[in-house]
């Protein structure tokens, strides 16, 4: 039953995301899992993503993700009716994977990652036999022509049920980390007007902004999400430039503005992350990996 792995697996992911969504400080399994894959892969593959899907790389990548996950659901729910016992411990060593990568993160909590994980191995080894048991079940024909049997409607009525929970818990967390839109809700009309008068004095210039990921992106299209630390991120870009005129490939970033000391590293690309917190505030957007050491010269 390949598609009782599929609802299986994405209900135990959906599970999971509730429960670290309890506590917003750190990463979610699934952005873990995603920037722990990103930071394996190669620089080029990375900038390839980016010129493919532009702004759109982060959503493609959970879309990705989210079809891997079913896939591998379905092979474990085909291997399920064979046998189970081999299906189970494959589900345990995806989690413990998943449960590696969550730790590899700087701002993971170990013990939100250990809940939500095991919590979604739990729900998606309940979720399969639950499925499976209802799908063996002897066929008994219904007395309402076009219903089919009886075994096939229970399977059929569990399989939705379950999906619709499943869909529910997933919207759920999202809008418990609902604190990127949020802020660029407020930022972003105050930005847009800023924007508006630069454009209108520049006249048709191909106006572009530095963003918090040490790219640029056009007036047009510039958010408050995108500049959140925007400034730093341009620092950083400056610093790494010059070292390389200098012929350094390796390099520690140090930035004392009027507000706060930033410090980032440097060694043949870019790091940085998808998900973070900014001033108490939980931002899901990419970002240069910055770490502010002090305060800036303008408290002196």
């Amino acid at each position: 039953m390949s598609w009782a792995g599929t609802v299986a697996a994405l209900s135990g992911v959906a599970v999971g995301e509730l429960i670290s969504a309890v506590d917003t400080s750190g990463p979610s399994p699934l952005s873990a899992v995603g920037d722990a894959f990103i930071d394996s892969i190669g620089v080029r593959i990375k900038d390839l993503a980016v010129d493919l899907f532009g702004t759109n790389h982060r959503a493609a990548l959970v879309i990705g993700m989210f079809l891997v996950i079913g896939v591998l659901g379905a092979f474990a729910g085909r291997r399920h009716q064979r046998s189970p016992r081999s299906a189970r411990a494959g589900i345990i060593v995806a989690g413990a994977m998943g449960l590696a990568a969550f730790l590899s993160r700087p701002d993971g909590r170990w013990w939100m990652g250990f809940i939500s994980i095991v919590a979604a191995i739990l729900v998606t080894l309940t979720v399969l036999s639950m499925l499976s048991s209802r799908a063996r079940r002897p066929a008994v024909a219904t007395p309402i022509p076009g219903m089919g049997t009886a075994s096939r409607r229970g399977f059929l009525s569990a399989s939705a049920g379950v999906s619709v929970g499943a869909g529910t818990a997933l919207v759920a967390s999202r809008l418990l980390r609902g604190d990127t839109t949020v802020a660029d809700a407020y930022l972003s009309p105050i930005l847009r007007r800023y924007i508006d008068r630069i454009a209108a004095t520049l006249g048709g210039v191909n106006l572009q902004f530095m963003q918090s990921n040490g790219g640029l992106k056009g007036a047009s299209l510039f958010q408050g999400k995108d500049a959140i630390l925007s400034g730093p991120a341009g620092g950083i870009v400056g610093a790494v430039r010059t070292a390389e005129q200098a012929g350094f490939d390796k390099v520690i970033t140090f930035d004392m503005g009027g507000t706060s000391t930033d410090v980032a590293h440097y060694e043949n690309s870019y790091e940085r992350v998808f998900e973070t917190v900014v001033a108490g505030v939980r931002m899901q957007a990419p970002m240069l990996l910055i770490h502010t050491v002090a305060a800036g010269g303008g408290s002196l």
